[in-house]
């Protein structure tokens, strides 16, 4: 006869397959396999359209058979079914209904990789609910706030496992996350999981030397030579005194990694005046800080010194203060070595400054130094050159003559000797007399002048006899040292008022001489 065979209820299931079960009673042969198998169907009874293979047996036993891709909540038939030698045999028809999707059961899972600002987050789709799932993250810095969002991921099913890379974290945090699973019954949650970046080690920073230090400014200048692996805030403390604390800070700078050079510029400081600063770094796990260094202010010549030729005797001189005043010297044969040398120009609070009484054509060198209150003087100088003109302009040459219609009236007005480039041995004197002796050459050629007139008066007497001979030679010589610019118009008038005065008075006390 045919084996003998059972169907049993059929087990694990779920919403689109089942695990069939029967039971061979008896073979029913001698020796041989009875070949198992399950006929199944949306629809009751035979003929069923599908069949599904269960293995062989060699004696009785129970067997099994899965059977997947069916609809959920459907309703399906089935029977148990074995061939032997003898024939096939059937068990009794069976039904089970599959069951409806419902959302899936997720699993947060613990974080891997996690360093200063990167973790991995894990999960895991522990039941897809009988559809396919999409998968996400939600993450942020409290349980209660986790407002961050991953982007999200498709096709996953009962036991798939997805992870997302988190990069840009803060060091030393503590961050929570969740997962998140979506199939079309509704939304499954995983447990919400926390992690702890890891700390930075410290930073370190060096204190260089400034640079472009003044008389009232420096920059200041530092590396941060290591980050500890994360982004670093950088500031510079400061002050007049040696040693924290300092009284001065530049403020927290954001934004500097390791070999980053970073650099502050101070200005209102005091002049001549030491200071110490120090470099500082900060980070999640501190702040550090480098090696104190020290600078001294300096005390700057007049910066933007020019000296500029006005014509054949006149240089302008102009430059920024830096000091209370400026003192200037010059000389023609060079520079001046110091303040000692040459001939001082001007001393004063003024930014600018005319140089008269000069020669045509002739280079003159000039050094200026800055000074404060206490006398103290800059250590450096500045220096320019300008050589007057060959020529006078018309200008030049009417003033050697006449004094400009804007000056004091010419009565009193002060000679500027330009005059003098007409005088005997000109070339040969040229300013040397200023140089070697602090004079103003036409002070020089105004005592020349007026010994010279009192000599040929003298010998005009001598010829003659008559005082007002020579009293009128001497005047013919001085109102010539008006006319070259080497005596003003008073002197000769002065002089010949006296003179003639005296004349009279002696001639008629009987003591004039003869007329």
């Amino acid at each position: 006869t045919a084996p003998e065979v059972e169907t049993r209820d059929a087990t694990g299931v779920g919403v689109g397959d089942a695990d069939l079960r029967g039971y061979l009673v008896a073979i029913n042969q001698v020796g041989g396999n009875v070949t198992l198998s399950f006929d199944w169907d949306t629809d009751s009874g035979a003929p069923y359209a599908n069949n599904a293979a269960a293995g062989v047996l060699a004696a009785p036993g129970t067997f099994t058979a899965n059977i997947a891709g069916l609809v959920a909540a459907t309703p399906y038939f089935f029977r148990a079914k074995a061939i032997g030698t003898h024939g096939t045999s059937f068990g009794d028809e069976f039904t089970f209904t599959t069951s409806g999707v419902s959302a899936p059961t997720m699993d947060t899972t613990a974080a891997t990789g996690v360093s200063l600002t990167y973790a991995t987050i894990n999960g895991e789709v522990l039941d897809d609910g009988g559809a396919s799932v999409t998968v996400w993250f939600v993450y942020g810095l409290s349980a209660d706030n986790m407002d961050q969002t991953t982007a999200s991921g498709t096709g996953f099913l009962t036991g798939g496992i997805f992870n997302v890379n988190l990069t840009g974290l803060e060091p030393n945090t503590t961050y929570y996350y969740q997962a998140i699973g979506q199939n079309t019954a509704g939304i499954g949650y995983g447990d919400i999981v926390n992690f702890i970046t890891d700390s930075p080690s410290a930073a370190t920073v060096v204190t260089n030397n400034p640079t472009s230090v003044g008389a009232i400014t420096a920059t200041l200048y530092a590396l941060l030579s290591s980050d500890g692996g994360v982004e670093c805030e950088v500031q510079f403390e400061w002050d007049t005194d040696s040693g924290a604390p300092y009284a001065n800070s530049t403020g927290w700078q954001e934004g500097f990694n390791q070999g980053d050079n970073f650099e502050a510029f101070l200005s209102t400081l005091s002049v001549d005046t030491p200071y110490y600063y120090r470099a500082s770094a900060r980070n999640a796990n501190g702040t550090v800080y480098g090696s104190e260094v020290t600078f001294t202010t300096v005390f700057l010549p007049p910066s933007d010194f020019k000296a500029q030729s006005l014509g054949a005797t006149t240089i302008g001189l102009s430059w920024v203060n830096q000091g209370d005043q400026t003192y200037i010297v010059f000389k023609s044969s060079g520079y001046p070595v110091d303040r000692l040398d040459g001939t001082q120009v001007y001393f004063g609070d003024a930014s600018s400054a005319t140089h008269t009484g000069r020669f045509a054509g002739t280079t003159y060198f000039y050094r200026a130094w800055s000074w404060r209150t206490g006398d103290v003087w800059s250590g450096t100088y500045s220096q320019d050159a300008a050589t007057t003109s060959a020529v006078r302009s018309s200008t030049e040459e009417a003033a050697a003559l006449v004094d400009a219609p804007e000056d004091m009236p010419t009565l009193y007005q002060d000679p500027d000797a330009t005059g003098l480039e007409n005088m005997p041995f000109y070339d040969l004197f040229n300013d040397t007399i200023e140089e070697n002796t602090g004079i103003q050459p036409k002070y020089f050629w105004l005592f020349a002048y007026l010994v010279t007139s009192l000599f040929f008066s003298y010998l005009a007497w001598k010829a003659t006899k008559t005082v007002f001979v020579g009293i009128v030679v001497s005047m013919l010589f001085m109102f010539g040292a008006t006319q070259i610019g080497i005596m003003p118009l008073w002197i000769p008038i002065f002089y010949f008022i006296t003179l003639l005065g005296m004349w009279v008075f002696f001639r008629l006390q009987g003591q004039g001489g003869s007329a």
